[in-house]
């Protein structure tokens, strides 16, 4: 059930064409499969079974439509290198969009953390969701919520990898308050059972 302001906020969107929405935190399944449904789209369009027209028009509000959300977005080549950053995820590692272009995606993660991966690596893995820390450009480090998938060409070749990215510090803030709470509670309950 979805709250009604939430609710006219997602009919405006999908009246003005939005062709689909996915809710915070995202799902693996739930990402994999708008994904799929917005590449099966494309190709029906391809083969001109919807008109040019459309496509035009839900490709430029797809991309509005990441560039305005919050959730940090990365597109990467194989190799490494940003191919696209929306906003969110600019902003949330201290950047403007345009100095990301380019860049190996090495500059969100600690040295000691980062993991590249092998062509081969990469043609095995199915994708990843992890809990993990990345590093702003000054330096600082925060905790995030990482999804990624495979972009893939129509014979199944992976061609780049799509990275979603939540920074979970408030929720890391909150969880530690609760911990404290938790032993403070367990503290004064073993008092008085003394």
């Amino acid at each position: 059930i979805v709250p009604d302001g939430e609710m006219s906020f997602i009919r405006r969107l999908m009246n003005q064409g939005a062709y689909d929405f996915l809710v915070k935190p995202v799902d693996q399944e739930d990402l994999s499969r708008t994904i799929d449904k917005a590449l099966r789209y494309i190709q029906r369009v391809e083969k001109r079974e919807i008109p040019s027209i459309t496509l035009e028009n839900q490709l430029v509000h797809l991309k509005k439509a990441i560039d305005t959300m919050r959730l940090g977005v990365t597109i990467s080549a194989l190799d490494g290198r940003i191919l696209y950053a929306n906003s969110a995820d600019a902003r949330m590692h201290g950047y403007v969009r345009d100095e990301l272009l380019g860049q190996d995606v090495g500059v969100y993660a600690p040295p000691e953390i980062r993991q590249p991966m092998t062509l081969e690596e990469i043609a095995q893995c199915r994708g990843s969701i992890r809990e993990s820390v990345n590093i702003r450009k000054d330096g600082s480090q925060f905790p995030v919520w990482l999804i990624s998938d495979f972009i893939k060409d129509a014979e199944g070749t992976p061609v780049a990898i799509v990275t979603s990215c939540e920074d979970i510090s408030e929720r890391k803030r909150v969880e530690a308050e609760l911990e404290r709470y938790r032993h403070n509670l367990e503290d004064v309950i073993a008092e008085r059972t003394k």
